[in-house]
């Protein structure tokens, strides 16, 4: 036996695997430190992965354990099947890293489908230093292929392999023992945690933290049981929430009037309102700001799921789920929502996406949320198509017929698709007069897919506005995410134009309502998307007591509470942002998450009458 684990050590190949896939271990949690993640602080990760190393080795020493179990080549090419599949998955966590600010979960690779249907989005959060991760694969495969007697008398292993399985599990349980048998204090460092993936990877190492969160793949979607101590904290939580004001002018301002809802795509705050070299980026929205109530201070609150959060966030005033895409994970949950409770008031609902029903789950989860009509992509003529599908000039020209056939009162809500990033518009579509160098950036992109969008808005408008309807609609307009900020920020820092207001990333998604009739007002109070469905059923007239008990958001328009509560993740995992620095408001603003996801998760509405 010892003949055969001192072999181990003449395992050359067997070294160099471990040894690469630990330096990469290392570079993934160097992104980590930076705030874009495009940068590598490999000196900060050096300084806390080296001291523990043992924990990094233990899951890559358990994958690459088997290897032992393997004669002559077959062993080689396991080595290297290893080496090409985790370097995959950290690239997979370096993108998604960059896109969300957080690295998935194991069941997020469950949606390789959906993940598809974005790939250009997806590649465009490459980077050249990316290409530190496949570097070794070259090398790796050409020695392979020219080194034919490489690995031709190599015999199993068994022992080596027992002992490589032992040291790894050793190592990698080394800190959940730590806590779970010796309670040691510092717990912080330990545990899979899905609200802090980032920590987690970073004590328990990339692959560490892949390997713990397999269990996602088994458990996402389970419900969780409610106690009654539960339900008791959560009718507690929403008494305190009362503000038992008066009601004041905007009480039922649009009463039996219809609603439109319209959620446009990666639209950021920062963009109304300005221009460029005289030319205005939303001259649509712009306009509409003269009869409107313009929400000017409401973040952004979606988590993984991102536009399918806003949605969520918008029709039920539910936070989502943290650490998973709560339309696919959680389709069948309970709400009082939106939908629902117009339907109450006698209004026809009617869901319209320029996607296809089953991408991101829409139909299915939109359905179950209340709306008594879905139309997809199926419905429309694919006449032409940007990026991830049907234009908006498009979408929005056909479906003012449908909007108009409509049933009164009704409660229309619908999204934009053209300016997903990587904001790759046609020419012929780019209105906009930009320098060349701007223009071929992504921050012009940007400006120029908002510009083209905000245009046929305008074109959709007025063709409600033509026969009359639009005077007895209310229309909600905003922003599911931000965009541009979120997956450029570098580009944006290394533009050698820039403008101080488009180099800020605030978090800010702008909130329009919009009649005729309305005298222009901004309303600066702090707010989340979650506040969306309770101000719009004021202005509607809807009656509070019908939903005070199960939305989570408040009413903008009649509130002494100015916060929000966004998904950060380097503040582990929620940032309260408010006007003081009331610490009982930030823990009850904390509950509200808690209580969203006994919504969702413990079906806390489900054959309950608010």
């Amino acid at each position: 036996m010892r003949t055969q684990l001192s072999r181990l050590f003449k395992d050359y190949l067997f070294l160099a695997t471990l040894a690469v896939l630990f330096v990469k271990s290392l570079l993934l949690v160097g992104f980590l430190y930076d705030p874009s993640h495009t940068y590598c602080d490999y000196r900060q990760a050096a300084r806390d992965v080296l001291p523990r190393t043992c924990i990094y080795l233990g899951p890559l020493l358990i994958l690459l354990s088997f290897g032992q179990l393997l004669r002559n080549r077959r062993r080689l090419w396991l080595f290297f099947a290893m080496d090409a599949a985790t370097s995959v998955v950290l690239l997979a966590d370096l993108w998604y890293l960059r896109g969300f600010g957080t690295l998935p979960t194991f069941a997020i690779f469950r949606h390789a489908k959906e993940a598809m249907a974005v790939r250009d989005s997806i590649a465009s959060m490459a980077r050249p230093v990316d290409l530190l991760f496949v570097a070794d694969l070259v090398v790796f495969l050409a020695a392979a292929l020219l080194g034919r007697k490489l690995y031709r008398n190599r015999e199993r292993n068994v022992p080596a392999f027992a002992a490589l399985l032992v040291l790894g599990l050793g190592a990698f349980f080394y800190v959940p023992a730590k806590v779970l048998v010796f309670r040691r204090a510092d717990s912080r460092i330990g545990l899979y945690n899905v609200v802090e993936p980032n920590r987690t990877a970073s004590v328990l190492s990339p692959v560490g933290y892949h390997l713990l969160t397999i269990r996602s793949w088994f458990t996402a979607g389970r419900p969780i049981r409610l106690t009654t101590e539960d339900t008791d904290e959560i009718r507690l939580w929403y008494e305190q929430k009362d503000e038992h004001l008066p009601d004041n002018k905007y009480k039922g301002m649009f009463k039996g009037k219809n609603l439109l809802v319209i959620q446009i795509e990666s639209l950021e705050r920062f963009v109304i309102g300005r221009k460029f070299e005289g030319q205005e980026i939303t001259p649509t929205l712009n306009g509409l700001l003269k009869n409107s109530l313009f929400f000017s201070t409401i973040y952004e609150q979606v988590g993984d799921g991102l536009t399918s959060d806003a949605e969520l966030l918008a029709n039920t005033s539910v936070h989502p789920v943290r650490g998973v895409e709560t339309f696919f994970v959680y389709p069948h949950a309970t709400y009082n929502s939106l939908p629902t409770l117009l339907k109450g008031e006698g209004y026809s609902t009617h869901a319209i996406h320029p996607d296809a029903g089953t991408f991101w789950n829409w139909v299915i989860a939109l359905t179950n949320i209340g709306f008594e009509k879905c139309t997809d992509s199926a419905a429309f003529e694919r006449d032409e198509v940007i990026g991830l599908g049907l234009s908006d000039g498009s979408f929005l020209r056909q479906v003012a017929p449908l909007v108009r056939k409509q049933p009164q009162p009704f409660f229309v809500f619908m999204i934009t698709l053209t300016s997903h990033n990587p904001f790759n518009l046609p020419k012929e579509h780019r209105a906009l007069k930009l320098n060349e160098t701007l223009d071929k950036s992504k921050m012009g992109g940007y400006f120029q897919s908002i510009h083209y969008t905000d245009k046929h808005l305008g074109i959709f408008l007025n063709a409600l506005r033509a026969n009359g309807l639009l005077d007895n609609t209310l229309v909600a307009i905003y922003g599911d995410h931000q965009s541009i900020h979120r997956w450029y920020r570098d580009r944006i820092e290394q533009l050698p134009i820039t403008q101080d207001w488009w180099l800020q990333n605030d978090l800010r998604v702008p909130f329009i309502v919009y009649n005729s009739s309305i005298q222009a007002e901004e309303i600066p109070i702090i707010g989340g998307q979650v506040d969306i469905m309770p101000t719009l059923l004021y202005l509607l007239g809807v009656d509070s007591a019908k939903y005070r008990t199960t939305a989570i958001g408040r009413n903008l328009l009649n509130t002494k509470k100015s916060f929000a509560v966004i998904r950060d993740a380097t503040a582990a995992p929620y940032r309260y942002l408010a006007e003081g620095s009331d610490e009982k408001a930030k823990e009850e603003a904390f509950k509200g998450v808690d209580v969203s996801e006994k919504i969702i998760k413990g079906g806390y509405l489900k054959n309950r009458k608010p």
